[in-house]
């Protein structure tokens, strides 16, 4: 088994546990679409495009979220996690996003991410943010989902 297979095999039983439970009243689920990816470094020539689409559980202030997108550097990223956003004021919600994601390297890159929701009715947006490293400059990405 590969680290890849692995890292997949490990989150699919995380999101599995995670769904175990009686599903609860104040449950919800996303359906979302990723859209646009900003980078601090403009004439590197990434994407910014970053089409794509997931789903999003959420139970209370904690979702589990997996989907796929189009990547900044132009390959197919597949992805899963958690997202854990305890702050609140009013529509807004913030915290962080940890969980996994393929096409940048080879196998695949664990991410802790900042993560700023809005949600209003049946509408809401995401976006993450990804600071600058060596490897790479930091970076906005922006999801559109819908509750179902």
């Amino acid at each position: 088994m590969t680290k890849a297979e692995f890292a997949w095999l490990v989150v699919a039983g995380v999101v599995i546990c995670f769904f175990a439970g009686p599903v609860r009243a104040d449950d919800r689920l996303w359906v979302s679409a990723s859209l646009r990816a900003w980078h601090s470094d403009r004439n590197a020539g990434y994407n910014a495009n970053t089409y794509g689409v997931g789903a999003e559980y959420e139970r209370g202030s904690v979702s589990a979220a997996l989907g796929e997108y189009h990547n900044s550097v132009r390959r197919t990223s597949v992805y899963g996690g958690f997202a854990w956003r305890p702050l609140r004021l009013g529509p807004v919600r913030a915290g962080v996003l940890g969980g996994a994601v393929s096409g940048y390297r080879p196998g695949v890159v664990w991410v802790a991410l900042p993560v700023l929701s809005v949600e209003v009715g049946r509408i809401g947006v995401n976006v993450i943010v990804a600071p600058s490293t060596a490897d790479s400059p930091g970076m906005a990405a922006l999801q559109v989902k819908w509750r179902l």
